[in-house]
């Protein structure tokens, strides 16, 4: 009860001492048992924060007034319950309104992760242990958002690219049929050697996020991934003369479906992802399957 009152008596003060013309000062915000009330003023504006609305702890709320010119007054309040870290995309104003469920369009999760994955027979050696990814996981999505700010359910689409290596003295190649085989030249000393599958994805992420307070969130995802370009580049140098060849028109798998998981501490996430199903159709390419990925992300939003 002092709490509020000390609220209300700040609010009051605040509207006093910078709008002589209002006679009698209408309710703005009642809030029960704030964690925190800070007041400050500078170049002519006073601003009230309060953090904190009863068992709510992840409650924040901004009361704005500035004496202008002619004696006359703005004032602008906005309240939320952040969600996601805002970096590096700009956040709108907070509405009154946005602890009611309501819709919302965003991005979020820029990526990149180093993984593993099985091998089918006869690779050991050959491929290389390990793959990478890259990319934006939501790069325009719309969820919706409940239980007052703090849960989010969204369907978004994203773009992703990762890539398989091979080991020295391996090269990848394209029968007539469009296979991807490998071969390998003994006897020669590479200056230089890479051998590398690249894929390029368009990725439709369902995704659950759940905030545990002002600093943690966790999300878990089912992603569908149309994996709609894949090509290999071989390159080497021999004898300071550099060697490029580019190989497209494979058969990847057109359609695979990913599993997610990620926790994040204020916008900085860890995630790992898993991809059970292999790389190429049947027959049509080595067997790579059973991916799985760690990896860091940025989270971010905009509205």
């Amino acid at each position: 009860m002092m709490k509020q009152f000390a609220l209300a008596m700040a609010v009051m003060a605040m509207m006093g001492a910078h709008a002589q013309t209002i006679t009698a000062p209408d309710t703005v915000r009642v809030i029960n048992n704030p964690s925190q009330v800070v007041i400050t003023e500078k170049d002519g504006e006073v601003t009230l924060n309060v953090m904190g609305d009863g068992q709510n702890k992840d409650y924040n709320y901004q009361y704005r007034i500035k004496h202008g010119d002619n004696d006359l007054v703005s004032t602008t309040q906005r309240e939320g319950h952040d969600l996601e870290f805002n970096f590096p995309f700009k956040k709108g104003n907070d509405s009154v309104d946005n602890k009611k469920p309501h819709a919302q369009l965003f991005t979020s999760d820029i990526y990149i992760g180093w993984g593993g994955h099985s091998i089918g027979p006869g690779l050991n050696g050959i491929v290389a242990g390990g793959h990478r990814e890259f990319g934006v996981l939501n790069f325009l999505s719309v969820g919706y958002v409940f239980n007052r700010n703090r849960t989010r359910l969204s369907l978004g689409s994203g773009i992703g690219y990762s890539t398989y290596s091979l080991k020295n003295r391996y090269f990848w190649e394209r029968t007539d049929e469009g296979i991807l085989g490998i071969y390998s030249i003994d006897g020669v000393d590479y200056d230089k050697h890479s051998a590398t599958l690249s894929v390029v994805n368009i990725q439709f992420p369902l995704m659950f996020n759940q905030s545990l307070g002002r600093k943690w969130d966790v999300a878990v995802a089912g992603v569908m991934n149309w994996n709609c370009y894949a090509s290999v580049n071989n390159s080497y140098r021999i004898d300071h003369d550099n060697h490029h060849i580019g190989i497209n028109g494979l058969h990847q798998r057109k359609i695979s479906f990913d599993a997610l998981g990620m926790i994040s501490f204020r916008g900085i996430a860890a995630y790992v992802r898993y991809s059970p199903q292999s790389l190429f159709k049947g027959g049509c390419g080595p067997e790579l399957k059973n991916s799985w990925t760690i990896g860091l992300s940025i989270r971010g939003r905009f509205w």
